[in-house]
């Protein structure tokens, strides 16, 4: 047994008897005395911790009040009386992390609350991979922690509206290390919760084109769209379009409301607006993306007409906005079309979204087995 990021505080240890208060100390008669560490060579406030409680090793992050903009990975081999950096994350000190190692020993998975990333380690904390964005902007993540197989993790999300009337509780299931989840909904009291949700057709664009947004929301009334966060609300369509003029990183943020709840989600740094006249980037955003059958009842193919080939990443996202399946592919030739199997989904409305390393698209199919 260990803890996650469900629990900051209590860990368990490796022998009967034993657990651990974070880094500070540690009980070896089920919490009746407590040794305290030493902590030499920690600085900062503890922002999340694990053990490894089979190998007797811990991991925590913190930061440093004197450096703003990083988060700290220690390491530690000997009860936390000694700790080491590890690596460091570029992050703010007030980003909210959360820490939980996976079944092997030094496999360890990050989430960052604010920026919505999950990330995996399988050194110990010296090197990491992004393995998900959470497609909700903000789905209210209470948790997460790694279970006993490989490439196992728990997600634990609960909705909590109308005081409680709205109570919904959602556990997200992954067995391939974040890349895709199945949901399963044991808590469900009164109707669905209302929550915010879009994406946008292409994330990276020049000045003065034109951005079309989709609403994902669940059940909402109105939407106040703001293209750069600014505070002005730029448009109420539930599906509207935004010319951006001047270049660099857009953060959009939307606003609903439904039944009496508001509720809103912002996407960092989702819109990027550059001038790729003098790039290769300018030919890519020609290339056509084709998707076809569409309805689609067994499979659906992708071609993508491109001269060279391409590694490409998709990601099919369900009405909701929740990633339901990921794929991760060499696109060979300009002549041959990649076909995904999408038979085992059920029937609805589906986002498709293609990311190749100079484009992003995104496409709306309807699956009718």
């Amino acid at each position: 047994m260990h803890q996650g990021g469900i629990l900051n505080k209590l860990c368990s240890g490796r022998n009967e008897g034993e657990i651990y208060n974070a880094i500070g100390s540690h009980s070896s008669d089920y919490g009746m005395n407590f040794t305290n560490h030493s902590l030499q060579g920690y600085f900062g406030s503890l922002k999340t911790v694990d053990i490894d409680t089979e190998n007797g090793i811990g991991y925590c992050i913190s930061n440093s009040y004197e450096v703003i903009d990083t988060l700290y990975f220690f390491i530690s081999y000997n009860n936390f009386n000694s700790m080491e950096v590890i690596s460091r994350f570029n992050y703010m000190d007030g980003e909210h992390v959360q820490l939980s190692r996976e079944n092997n020993s030094g496999y360890l998975f990050l989430y960052n609350a604010n920026r919505k990333s999950l990330l995996l380690s399988e050194d110990y904390g010296e090197n990491w991979v992004l393995k998900n964005i959470l497609s909700c902007p903000n789905i209210p993540i209470l948790g997460i922690t790694g279970g006993r197989q490989d490439g196992e993790l728990y997600i634990l999300v609960i909705y909590l509206q109308m005081m409680g009337q709205r109570r919904h509780v959602y556990i997200y299931h992954s067995l391939d290390y974040g890349e895709t989840f199945t949901v399963y909904h044991p808590v469900s009291i009164g109707p669905d919760p209302i929550y915010a949700n879009f994406i946008a057709e292409d994330t990276l664009v020049e000045p003065g084109d034109t951005v079309q947004f989709t609403d994902l929301s669940s059940e909402a009334e109105t939407w106040e769209w703001d293209f750069n966060n600014d505070g002005v609300i730029d448009s109420y369509e539930q599906n509207p379009t935004h010319i951006y003029q001047d270049t660099g990183y857009y953060t959009v943020k939307l606003t609903i409301t439904g039944e009496a709840i508001e509720d809103y989600g912002i996407r960092y740094d989702y819109i990027h607006v550059d001038d790729l006249t003098n790039t290769n980037l300018l030919e890519s955003k020609k290339d056509e993306i084709c998707f076809y059958p569409n309805p689609v009842t067994d499979h659906i193919n992708i071609s993508i007409k491109d001269d060279t080939k391409s590694f490409i990443k998709l990601y099919v996202y369900n009405s909701k906005g929740e990633l339901v399946r990921f794929f991760d592919f060499e696109s060979k030739s300009p002549q041959n079309a990649t076909s995904i199997h999408v038979n085992d989904l059920p029937n609805g409305i589906y986002f498709l979204k293609i990311n190749t390393p100079h484009k992003s698209q995104i496409e709306k199919i309807i699956i009718t087995n």
